[in-house]
């Protein structure tokens, strides 16, 4: 089936934010005089939103809730240390060029998914944004990339879904979607994500023009396959 729509991550994928998600985790912990965890703990349990990291973190849902209020502040206070990749927002403004519906399926709980797209001035671009708090499961469930094809109004399979993680690549599989691997972001595990089989894989992200099979030429649309 022709690829038809592309669904995004957001973090690792648009955004460069896990030094700054794991700082603002650290900072929630200590606020509400919680065991602090290390770094690579705390990053191991990416995929969900930081409200239910903090929840495993934590193991106490009240203390939870403080703690994701004081991540929000942290956050805010440092959105514009979080950066938008190279390349992102030509790619962007590529693919609204072309008229190719865009969506974003995200791990990230809405509030703090709405402090970073407002501050980077991204939400224009994507017709469908699904968070994980409006989802039963996390990724690598396909809920959020089966919700974003209903919304769309197009069978997931005719979607192509670029993400950073191998529970982004696993979600596609499950979904029915065609998977790209985005490579560029520093924190990526190459072999982990390449034992999953991404259908494409992607050092930069104009190379997803090229993955698309876009041309100026060409009248919008009528590359994609």
């Amino acid at each position: 089936m022709k690829t038809r729509g592309i669904v995004f991550d957001c973090d690792g994928t648009l955004i460069d934010s896990v030094e700054v998600v794991i700082d603002s985790i650290h900072y929630a912990l200590k606020k509400v005089n919680s065991a602090d965890h290390s770094s690579e703990e705390i990053q191991s349990l990416f995929g969900p939103g930081a409200d239910e990291i903090l929840k495993k973190l934590i193991g106490d849902e009240e203390k939870a809730k403080e703690a994701y209020e004081h991540y929000l502040e942290s956050q805010k206070e440092n959105v514009f240390e979080m950066k938008v990749y190279d390349g992102i927002r030509p790619l962007l403004e590529t693919i609204k060029k072309h008229k190719i519906p865009c969506a974003m399926v995200t791990g990230r709980h809405s509030r703090d998914l709405e402090v970073v797209l407002k501050a980077h001035q991204l939400e224009d671009y994507f017709e469908v944004v699904v968070a994980d708090d409006e989802l039963k499961k996390p990724k690598p469930s396909p809920e959020g990339l089966e919700l974003a094809a209903l919304e769309l109004g197009l069978p997931a399979a005719s979607l192509l879904y670029v993400g950073d993680g191998e529970g982004d690549i696993e979600t596609s599989h499950r979904a029915g979607a065609k998977v790209i691997a985005a490579l560029w972001d520093s924190h990526i595990d190459l072999e982990k994500l390449l034992k999953k089989r991404p259908d494409f894989t992607a050092k930069k992200p104009e190379e997803i023009v090229s993955i698309l099979g876009l041309n100026k030429d060409r009248h919008p649309q009528a590359s994609l396959s």
